[in-house]
This record gives C-alpha cells, structure tokens and sequence, in this order.
C-alpha cells in the first residue's frame, strides 16, 4: 500500500487548480517517457493508475485539504509513504490530527506503515525508538487499529505457542531439559522474552500480557513438578510477575509463588521425605488448579475422572503419620472442590462422587472428619430434596394436561377454542420447563404419562394445531430415545393425516 501525495509528486508549492492542471500535464508526459509506466518519487515507483487516482481525488476540497496539510508537514508525509519514524522522533501534536475525518483519511497507510515500524521495533529491542513509537495515540480509526498490530500481534501469539510447547514438552518429557540442566529452562525463556520490551506495549496487548505471565506460571508449575526444581521454578513464576499484568492474574500468579516458596521451604526441613512430599504438593497444586477451572469454564463432566487420576487414594493412604497433614489437606481441596462445582455449576453428579472420595482418605483430624462429614451430608440431603421436589413438579405438570384433556374430550372439535389450548402449552412448556421434563430421566415414567397426555390433546384438535403441539413438546425426550422416537412417530402420523383422518377423529 503506497501513499501518494499528488502535491507533492506534481513538487507544488500552491494548491491553485491551474497549477495542478500544468503540473499533472508535465508528470504524464513522464509517465509516457518512461519504460515501464512509472515514475520514481522518494526512490518508491509509482505507477501512472496510482497516480491518476490520487489527482482525481484532489477533487473533492476535504481530501484535497488534506492532502496539502501533509505536504507542509514532512515527517508525517515520509512516514506515510516511507515509514520514516522521524514522525515519532520529533513527534508534535497538531491540531488535525484530531480530526475524525483527517484521522479516517490517512488511516489505512497509517496503519500499514505502523505495523511494519512497531513490529521491526520491537524484534530489534530498540526500547529509545519504542517508547517513541507509543507515547502518543497512533493516527488509525476503530477499523484499523488491528491492521496497525497486526504483525506484532501475529508475532507474540508465536512465542505464546512457544511457551506453550515448552511446557508441554516438560509435561510430557520430550525435551532436553532435566533435573540437572533445569536452569537452562530460566535462562531460555529470558532469551525468549523481554520483560521491559513487553511492559513497553500500549494496553492493546494487555490480554496477550496476561497470556504470557500465566504461561510462564505454566511452565514454572511444570519445572516444579517433573523437573523437581522448586528453586528454577520460583525463578520462573518471579520472572512473570516482572510483566505488567492485571491484578486477577496477578493475584492467581502471586498465590502459586506463594505456595511454591512455602513447599520449597518445606523440602529443606524434610529431604528424607522429598520425593513423596513434592508428589502430594503436586497434587494440591493440581486440585487447586481444578477448583480455579471449576469456577470458569463450563464443562465439568471429566472433574471426578480428572481428580482419580491426579490421586491415589490407596497410597496416599499408606504412607506413615508424617503425611497426616497433608492427608488433611487434599482431603479439604477435594471437599473444596465438591463444594465449588456444586455452587457454580449445581452439578450434583459431580459434586458427590467427589466427597464420597475425600470421605476415603484416612484423616486424623477431627475438624476436617467433621467438615467432609457435614458437606456430604448436605449434599445427600439435597440430593433427596430435588428428588422429592422433581417427582412433584413432573406430577404437577402431568396433572395440568390430564385436566386440559378432561375439559375438551367429549367436545366436537368445532366446540374447542384451539388456539386457547396452543396458548395454554405455550405458557406451560416454557423453554426451561421443557428442559426440566427432558432432564429427568430418572422418571421416565412420568416423562412418558406427561406425553400421553399432551397426545390425548392434540388427537382433539385440528391437524395444524395438534403439529403445534407436537411443536412445543418434541424436546421432552431428548435425553430419552425411547421418547423421542414416540414423539417422532407421532409427529409423522399427525403430518400424513388428511381429511379423513380428521373426520375419523372426530368419532372417536
């Protein structure tokens, strides 16, 4: 993308339309001297379409403005069609540069030239240049300013899959690295990223900052626990809170700090039991980590899975009265996490194989036998309660279709108010309800009663109403195939049913 200033190709010193007239006069005829069709201007070749468009947009008296506003400013103009960073060199504000329309004007080349500068910038760790280039706002509407870091953006999401793929080589111990060279860990991701470059960047790239702090975290967990280098992976954790991150992140990172200081304190004062007591850290580590997860994503059907692969009750269970503590401790986190996937998500299929798991570890303390004892026992008996509560609420809903069918059964179809009884179902088979009566399927029987019903009814009514019904009902089965495949028949029946169909319902 080339700028092109036609002032400053047709080297006018007036605006004046005679002049514009002689001089695009004199440029043709460069144009047609030349071999290939171009001309060089500023040592860029500019072709002879190009350069016809710019001058039929001097045309229009804003653009023409414009255009004759760069041309007496010489560091913008270079930038524009050069790249020149003199402009943020010797950067001085101007009272057009606040202008919307001057702004949406240059924009486009702009953004072009900036994405080229800031990225060259920033691969250079040139930090004089850097600062320059983002003390003041960049001169690109709304629709550009992804052009404008575009590259650079494009660039960091490569080290942030470099990141990334350094833990999860460690993870899965196919790398170089190991317990004896684990410092090289620290010291290529110092070499992979520039901290005081990164703090430099505008809050454009604030989120990618946080991406990279907690992959650094990520990594340092992942040094901690299959490198067994506590001391390399609080370098690591340190290194990432060296970025300007924002304070949710910060706090989540400054937490693992904390833990991993503490666990590495820990192994100082008991090496005979090091290697299993860095295990279990690993584990609270790994359910902590579930329990964040458990607060902000939305599928926790592998949580019970997940927890029985991250421990080994059985062992956990073996070791001597040294590991009581910690005993306690994962016992609290997994009841903790019960606790938070029922009050986020108010999964009772995960929230009680989960206590029922902390329930199997031998804990001596007597406060924490209690605290397991009490969860799981709130849990059963809200698992009784909703039971109760759904039989009711289905039993209900049955009752109201029983009704609605026994008011109408003996009346001739022209006698039913039908488009009352559509609006009674639309009223009563709300969206939630119909998930309510589809996910129950602990009493299928009454999934089925409730579709008798609503069946009966539309056997009433006429075969455009009766589908309606159909309608609003066909999702009562859809965590049951046996229902389902009922109402789908159903449907197929009341769609082929002709006149006398209807005739022959109404004898019925």
């Amino acid at each position: 993308m080339i700028f092109i200033n036609p002032y400053e190709v047709l080297e006018l010193t007036t605006p004046d339309n005679n002049e514009v007239k002689k001089a695009k006069r004199r440029k043709l005829t460069e144009f047609d001297l030349s071999d290939d069709g171009s001309v060089e201007f500023k040592n860029v070749k500019i072709h002879k379409a190009d350069f016809l468009k710019a001058i039929d947009e001097l045309d229009n008296e804003q653009k023409s403005q414009f255009y004759w506003s760069i041309k007496n400013n010489i560091e913008l103009s270079n930038f524009l069609l050069l790249g020149d960073t003199w402009f943020f060199t010797n950067y001085q504000i101007q009272r057009i540069f606040s202008n919307p329309d001057f702004v949406e004007f240059i924009s486009p080349y702009f953004a072009y030239q900036y994405n080229k500068v800031i990225f060259e910038t920033f691969n250079e760790g040139n930090i004089n240049l850097l600062k320059k280039l983002v003390a003041n706002p960049i001169l690109t509407g709304t629709t550009q300013t992804d052009k404008a870091y575009q590259s650079l953006r494009e660039f960091i999401n490569t080290q942030i899959q470099d990141l990334n793929e350094i833990r999860t080589d460690i993870e899965n111990e196919e790398t170089h690295y190991d317990e004896d060279n684990a410092e090289e860990v620290f010291s290529d991701l110092q070499h992979i990223i520039n901290t005081n470059i990164y703090n430099m960047l505008p809050i454009y790239f604030q989120s990618q900052r946080n991406d990279i702090a907690q992959k650094l975290r990520n990594i340092s967990v992942a040094v901690f626990n299959n490198l067994n280098s506590s001391e390399v992976a609080l370098k690591i954790i340190k290194f990432a809170l060296q970025l300007n991150i924002n304070n949710l992140t910060k706090q989540n990172i400054e937490k693992d700090y904390n833990q991993i200081e503490a666990i590495h304190k820990e192994r100082a004062e008991a090496e005979k039991y090091a290697p299993l007591l860095l295990k279990y850290a690993s584990v609270l580590r790994h359910l902590q980590e579930c329990m964040q997860n458990a607060k902000s994503i939305k599928n926790i059907s592998n949580f019970v899975s997940k927890v029985n692969a991250i421990i080994n009750i059985d062992d956990l269970n073996k070791q001597p009265d040294v590991f009581n503590e910690i005993r306690g401790q994962i016992a609290l986190s997994i009841r903790a996490l019960s606790i938070t996937i029922f009050n986020e998500h108010n999964d009772l299929e995960i929230a009680t194989p989960l206590i029922k798991i902390a329930q199997k570890i031998n804990v001596v303390d007597n406060e924490i036998k209690q605290l397991i004892r009490e969860a799981a026992n709130d849990l059963e008996g809200i698992v009784q309660k909703r039971i109760t509560q759904q039989k009711k609420e289905l039993n209900e809903i049955s009752s109201i279709f029983s009704n609605i069918h026994y008011q109408i059964r003996n009346s001739d179809v022209t006698n039913i108010n039908q488009d009352k009884v559509l609006k009674i179902f639309s009223d009563i088979l709300t969206r939630e309800r119909v998930d309510f009566i589809a996910n129950s399927t602990n009493f299928s029987n009454l999934q089925e009663e409730i579709f008798g019903r609503c069946k009966d009814i539309a056997l009433k009514l006429e075969k455009k109403y009766s589908l309606a019904i159909i309608d609003h009902i066909r999702n009562i089965g859809k965590e049951n195939q046996k229902l389902a495949n009922r109402i789908n028949e159903f449907k197929a029946e009341q769609e082929s049913r002709g006149f006398w169909g209807f005739v022959n319902n109404l004898f019925k």
